[in-house]
């Protein structure tokens, strides 16, 4: 009888005590313990997941800042300041000359070539590298060219154009 209280009392002391008494005579982690590290990796992901989004913000950050300094440059370039050409026109003989439009088929060229012509300017086609570009109001005069730039951007077809420096 004494043997089978004992049994009973060694069986019901894991409900009495826990099983942090038996993990901490393993030199195992009690509950608490794991539920700190649980606490700690979940704070730890947390962390990486807002790195991540923080890095993700600044590229975009960083990109839409770039794309804006662009567009800056290109505007403050479009609104005065000439291009030097990528490939200067040799054969080309004056030193500025107004930029209606640039393409990579010469036909499309050639169409606004043409209607430039119809509103009463003088036009042609040159080229640089792989494009073909439509020039008008040729000069070595710089006031000359701004001030035909000015006019030429009220018209249907040149509402993008911009100067070229050629030499």
């Amino acid at each position: 009888m004494r043997k089978s209280i004992l049994l009973l009392l060694l069986a019901l002391l894991p409900l009495l005590v826990g099983c942090d008494a038996f993990r901490r005579l393993a030199g195992r982690p009690t509950s608490t313990e794991i539920a700190a590290m649980r606490q700690e990796l979940q704070l730890r992901q947390e962390a990486a997941r807002q790195a991540r989004q923080d890095s993700i913000r600044k590229a975009k950050a960083d990109s839409i800042l770039r794309r804006e300094q662009a567009i800056a440059d290109s505007l403050a370039a479009a609104q005065g300041a000439p291009k030097t050409a990528p490939a200067p026109a040799a054969a080309y003989a004056f030193q500025y000359t107004i930029i209606t439009g640039s393409f990579k088929e010469s036909a499309n060229a050639e169409t606004l070539k043409k209607q430039v012509r119809e509103a009463g300017y003088e036009a042609d086609v040159i080229r640089y590298k792989n494009m073909y570009a439509v020039s008008v109001c040729p000069s070595d005069d710089y006031a000359y060219v701004k001030e035909r730039l000015e006019k030429l951007r009220n018209e249907p077809f040149g509402g993008g154009a911009w100067i070229l420096r050629t030499k």
